[in-house]
């Protein structure tokens, strides 16, 4: 409907948090902050109208003070939330930020709304189609439950319906319904930070098939806590412990099959099919400074979310998309394609005598040897060392008549076959007197060792 769905904390003192059942010694802050979702109306410019609202405050249950109206035991009403429920341990505990909702999803199938529960370690479904009175009571809406909570999982100890052994979520973030079209659509998408595993610290994506029926329902046994007792799919580097966001981060489905996960803390993005295989990956390389220098590491780079728009998206539409060049800082390879101010000892330099041909030439003096090999490759992909192609075994008096130049802007490199296995090439040196492409051979024309002296055997 065009309305926006909002995460917010609601100021409790002291005194009220006591008044309603909370644990004067899970009180550290002195005050409490439970969350609530308000629905806005957006009225442009800017502002808007809260049309809808939900409490966690409207739905507590404790046990600690029987002289309270919502005494109770959260084993027997998991539809409730237990006020004094705080697993953290250490200065955390007690925290005026109890549950730390991090993520908010809409289902409009069934009108329901899905959180993330950080402090709980859980994901909660409540039903968007009641009024905000019915939506602070316990009664009304398509579930006829009002606003209580149809549905959590990943931590049944939240409910007492488990032990720590049955928790399945730690500290998770950006839950979320796969959209309908894409595979395991209906199933919930969880990144799961992994912080505080018994196992280890380590994240993965996790996707469950929730117990729900064409209602919109999700039956329970009293006593037992919803499942599943099992994961759909789930992602996991290996070694796990290679991978773990301690926190934000997220993952969401893509249109082929595959999942883009969004690592927060390193400010990477990649992309890894239903086996597992990471095919794509980027490093965001700017910080709150700017742009990095490409080589140097990236870091306080972080990515709070990231996502897939194709070409065809409608919000791309009349926008020029032609790559342009590299957002982190970098000073081209010498040489480009002239060859001019080459500093190698093998520098080599083009003309265009006529038509598609380019004449090639090169310093043997500087740097004989018994081969020459041409190395050429997109101008554009020159910042990543991709090669596009070769002429090999191109002579050895310095010059070289190339008649079947490829179409495009092209970088190539002349590279000096040694007797001894060695091979020199004219990249260059950038602006830290560095040689650019390292140690890494070209990969063609049978190199395989790379001197970087800048000088030749």
């Amino acid at each position: 409907n065009g309305n926006v769905l909002m995460i917010a904390w609601e100021y409790k003192t002291s005194a009220e948090a006591i008044a309603a059942g909370r644990d004067p010694l899970l009180l550290t802050d002195g005050e409490l902050w439970p969350d609530h979702i308000i629905e806005v109306e957006p009225v442009f410019p800017s502002g808007g109208n809260i049309v809808w609202e939900w409490h966690v405050w409207d739905h507590l249950i404790q046990d600690m003070d029987p002289t309270k109206a919502n005494y109770g035991t959260v084993g027997d009403h998991p539809e409730l939330i237990d006020l004094n429920f705080d697993p953290s341990t250490g200065a955390n505990r007690g925290n005026a930020d109890w549950n730390h909702m991090n993520s908010v999803d809409y289902n409009a199938t069934f009108d329901q709304i899905i959180l993330s529960v950080h402090r709980f370690s859980e994901i909660w479904i409540i039903d968007h189609s009641t009024t905000t009175a019915e939506a602070a009571g316990h009664t009304g809406g398509n579930s006829g439950k009002g606003g209580d909570l149809l549905y959590r999982w990943g931590n049944p100890l939240a409910y007492r319906a488990g032990a720590a052994a049955d928790q399945k979520l730690f500290l998770q973030h950006d839950a979320q319904w796969i959209e309908a079209g894409l595979s395991g659509a209906g199933n919930i998408l969880i990144f799961n930070n992994g912080q505080g595993r018994p196992e280890g610290d380590y994240s993965s994506v996790d996707e469950i098939v929730p117990p729900v029926d064409g209602n919109g329902d999700y039956p329970l046994t009293p006593g037992s806590a919803w499942g599943p007792d099992q994961l759909s799919w789930s992602y996991a580097a290996q070694p796990p412990s290679s991978f773990y966001a301690q926190n934000a981060s997220g993952a969401n489905r893509l249109p082929n099959g595959n999942t883009l996960v969004c690592e927060t803390p390193k400010g990477a993005i990649f992309e890894v099919t239903p086996g597992g295989a990471m095919v794509w990956r980027y490093v965001n390389p700017v910080r709150a400074a700017g742009p990095v220098s490409q080589g140097d590491p990236a870091i306080a780079n972080r990515v709070f979310r990231a996502y897939r728009y194709g070409p065809g998206f409608p919000g791309l539409v009349g926008r020029d998309l032609t790559p342009g060049g590299p957002i982190e800082l970098f000073t081209r390879p010498l040489p480009v394609p002239d060859g001019t101010a080459a500093t190698d000892p093998l520098t080599c330099s083009a003309t265009s005598p006529t038509g598609d041909r380019i004449e090639v030439n090169w310093d043997t003096d500087s740097c004989p040897a018994f081969s020459y090999n041409l190395i050429f490759g997109n101008l554009a992909d020159v910042s990543t060392y991709s090669l596009q192609g070769s002429e090999c075994a191109i002579g050895t008096a310095g010059t070289f008549d190339w008649m079947d130049v490829p179409a495009g802007d092209l970088f190539f490199l002349v590279v000096g076959v040694e007797e001894n296995g060695v091979y020199e090439s004219s990249w260059g040196v950038d602006s830290s007197g560095s040689e650019r492409h390292n140690t890494a051979p070209s990969g063609m024309c049978g190199v395989a060792t790379k001197d970087i002296t800048l000088s030749c055997p």
